[in-house]
Protein backbone atom coordinates (compact mmCIF):
# COMPACT_ATOMS: atom_id res chain seq x y z
CA UNK A 1 0.00 0.00 0.00
CA UNK A 2 2.75 2.53 0.84
CA UNK A 3 4.73 1.70 -2.28
CA UNK A 4 1.63 1.94 -4.48
CA UNK A 5 0.72 5.29 -2.90
CA UNK A 6 4.26 6.58 -3.61
CA UNK A 7 4.00 5.46 -7.23
CA UNK A 8 0.59 7.14 -7.57
CA UNK A 9 1.95 10.41 -6.16
CA UNK A 10 4.89 10.27 -8.56
CA UNK A 11 2.54 9.64 -11.47
CA UNK A 12 0.36 12.63 -10.52
CA UNK A 13 3.21 15.04 -9.85
CA UNK A 14 5.71 13.87 -12.41
CA UNK A 15 8.37 14.07 -9.68
CA UNK A 16 10.37 11.17 -8.21
CA UNK A 17 8.67 9.59 -5.22
CA UNK A 18 10.25 9.75 -1.80
CA UNK A 19 11.84 6.41 -0.90
CA UNK A 20 9.60 3.89 0.85
CA UNK A 21 11.04 1.45 3.39
CA UNK A 22 9.75 -2.08 2.83
CA UNK A 23 10.50 -5.19 4.87
CA UNK A 24 11.39 -8.24 2.84
CA UNK A 25 8.76 -10.94 3.48
CA UNK A 26 11.19 -13.86 3.76
CA UNK A 27 13.52 -12.06 6.13
CA UNK A 28 11.95 -9.85 8.81
CA UNK A 29 15.38 -8.38 9.58
CA UNK A 30 15.94 -7.02 6.08
CA UNK A 31 14.60 -3.65 4.98
CA UNK A 32 14.98 -2.11 1.55
CA UNK A 33 14.35 1.48 0.50
CA UNK A 34 12.42 1.47 -2.77
CA UNK A 35 12.73 4.48 -5.08
CA UNK A 36 10.18 5.10 -7.86
CA UNK A 37 10.98 7.41 -10.78
CA UNK A 38 8.76 8.12 -13.73
CA UNK A 39 10.48 7.39 -17.02
CA UNK A 40 9.81 7.47 -20.78
CA UNK A 41 9.79 3.96 -22.21
CA UNK A 42 12.24 3.61 -25.12
CA UNK A 43 10.21 1.67 -27.70
CA UNK A 44 6.70 3.00 -27.58
CA UNK A 45 7.43 6.40 -26.10
CA UNK A 46 4.93 5.74 -23.31
CA UNK A 47 5.50 6.48 -19.67
CA UNK A 48 6.38 3.98 -16.99
CA UNK A 49 8.30 3.71 -13.78
CA UNK A 50 11.77 2.67 -12.87
CA UNK A 51 11.89 1.12 -9.41
CA UNK A 52 15.13 0.44 -7.66
CA UNK A 53 15.73 -0.92 -4.19
CA UNK A 54 18.63 -0.26 -1.86
CA UNK A 55 19.34 -2.33 1.24
CA UNK A 56 18.44 -0.07 4.17
CA UNK A 57 18.86 -2.65 6.95
CA UNK A 58 21.99 -1.08 8.43
CA UNK A 59 20.53 2.43 8.20
CA UNK A 60 17.38 1.30 10.05
CA UNK A 61 19.47 -0.43 12.71
CA UNK A 62 21.58 2.70 13.20
CA UNK A 63 18.47 4.89 13.36
CA UNK A 64 17.01 2.65 16.08
CA UNK A 65 20.32 2.67 17.97
CA UNK A 66 20.53 6.46 17.71
CA UNK A 67 16.95 6.87 18.96
CA UNK A 68 17.74 4.62 21.93
CA UNK A 69 20.89 6.59 22.76
CA UNK A 70 18.90 9.85 22.63
CA UNK A 71 16.39 8.38 25.09
CA UNK A 72 19.20 7.32 27.42
CA UNK A 73 20.78 10.75 27.18
CA UNK A 74 17.47 12.40 28.05
CA UNK A 75 17.04 10.11 31.07
CA UNK A 76 20.61 10.91 32.16
CA UNK A 77 20.01 14.64 31.87
CA UNK A 78 16.78 14.34 33.84
CA UNK A 79 18.47 12.32 36.58
CA UNK A 80 21.37 14.77 36.68
CA UNK A 81 18.97 17.69 36.99
CA UNK A 82 17.07 16.02 39.82
CA UNK A 83 20.32 15.19 41.63
CA UNK A 84 21.50 18.78 41.15
CA UNK A 85 18.26 20.21 42.57
CA UNK A 86 18.34 17.75 45.47
CA UNK A 87 21.96 18.67 46.16
CA UNK A 88 21.08 22.37 46.21
CA UNK A 89 18.27 21.76 48.69
CA UNK A 90 20.52 19.56 50.79
CA UNK A 91 23.17 22.31 50.88
CA UNK A 92 20.62 24.73 52.35
CA UNK A 93 19.61 22.19 54.99
CA UNK A 94 23.24 21.48 55.90
CA UNK A 95 24.08 25.17 56.05
CA UNK A 96 21.16 26.01 58.33
CA UNK A 97 21.71 22.97 60.55
CA UNK A 98 25.43 23.71 60.80
CA UNK A 99 24.74 27.25 61.95
CA UNK A 100 22.11 26.01 64.39
CA UNK A 101 24.27 23.28 65.92
CA UNK A 102 27.06 25.83 66.41
CA UNK A 103 24.70 28.02 68.41
CA UNK A 104 23.41 25.23 70.66
CA UNK A 105 25.07 24.19 73.90
CA UNK A 106 26.25 20.58 74.18
CA UNK A 107 23.46 19.79 76.65
CA UNK A 108 20.69 21.54 74.71
CA UNK A 109 17.74 19.14 74.20
CA UNK A 110 17.47 19.97 70.47
CA UNK A 111 21.15 19.49 69.64
CA UNK A 112 20.86 15.74 69.08
CA UNK A 113 18.03 16.26 66.58
CA UNK A 114 20.07 18.84 64.66
CA UNK A 115 23.06 16.48 64.67
CA UNK A 116 20.75 13.75 63.33
CA UNK A 117 19.79 16.10 60.47
CA UNK A 118 23.48 16.63 59.68
CA UNK A 119 24.16 12.87 59.81
CA UNK A 120 21.23 12.22 57.45
CA UNK A 121 22.46 14.93 55.09
CA UNK A 122 25.93 13.41 55.06
CA UNK A 123 24.42 10.02 54.15
CA UNK A 124 22.41 11.70 51.40
CA UNK A 125 25.60 13.24 50.00
CA UNK A 126 27.15 9.78 49.95
CA UNK A 127 24.07 8.49 48.11
CA UNK A 128 24.60 11.26 45.57
CA UNK A 129 28.16 9.99 45.18
CA UNK A 130 29.84 12.85 46.97
CA UNK A 131 30.92 12.84 50.60
CA UNK A 132 30.35 15.98 52.59
CA UNK A 133 34.12 16.32 53.00
CA UNK A 134 34.56 16.08 49.24
CA UNK A 135 32.01 18.82 48.63
CA UNK A 136 34.49 21.47 49.78
CA UNK A 137 37.06 20.28 47.23
CA UNK A 138 34.49 20.25 44.43
CA UNK A 139 33.18 23.69 45.39
CA UNK A 140 36.70 25.09 45.58
CA UNK A 141 37.60 23.67 42.17
CA UNK A 142 34.44 25.22 40.71
CA UNK A 143 35.13 28.56 42.40
CA UNK A 144 32.01 28.30 44.58
CA UNK A 145 31.39 29.31 48.18
CA UNK A 146 30.45 26.43 50.47
CA UNK A 147 29.48 26.53 54.11
CA UNK A 148 31.81 24.12 55.85
CA UNK A 149 30.17 21.58 58.09
CA UNK A 150 32.23 20.84 61.19
CA UNK A 151 32.79 17.15 61.89
CA UNK A 152 30.40 15.76 64.43
CA UNK A 153 31.55 14.01 67.58
CA UNK A 154 30.20 10.44 67.57
CA UNK A 155 30.45 10.34 71.31
CA UNK A 156 33.07 7.60 71.06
Amino acid sequence: PLLQAAIDRAAESGQPAAPVDVRIAEDEERTVAVYANQAVLPRGGGRGFVLHAVDATERKRLEAQFAQSQKMQAVGQLAGGIAHDFNNTLQIIVGAASLLVGDLEEDHPGRREVEAILDAADKAFVELGVSAAGMAEIADAAGLFLIAMPPLDDGA
